[in-house]
């Protein structure tokens, strides 16, 4: 059953290791998270994300654990964050 992924692997950007960066940077560090185009993470960033984003002119950070209660997830906290 190697082969087997969890069905939150397929839809969240979870690393080899199981694991996600605290803080991700950019709309590339939202594509990677949530496995999506650019121009939806975009879209993302300026809707359900904004709790989690913090934007100092062209620097965007997002607070992974933040973005992925926004997203609908009832226990980001099952997920192991690099700290």
């Amino acid at each position: 059953m190697a082969g087997k992924k969890k069905i939150m692997d397929l839809t969240i950007g979870v690393s080899q290791a199981g694991k996600l960066p605290a803080v991700v940077y950019g709309l590339k560090g939202i594509m990677d998270i949530f496995q999506v185009s650019k121009s939806t993470a975009l879209r993302y960033k300026n809707g359900f994300l904004r709790d989690a984003v913090t934007q100092n002119g062209n620097v965007i950070m997002v607070d992974t654990r933040k973005a992925l209660i926004c997203f609908g997830m009832t226990n980001p906290d099952g997920l192991v964050l690099d700290e």
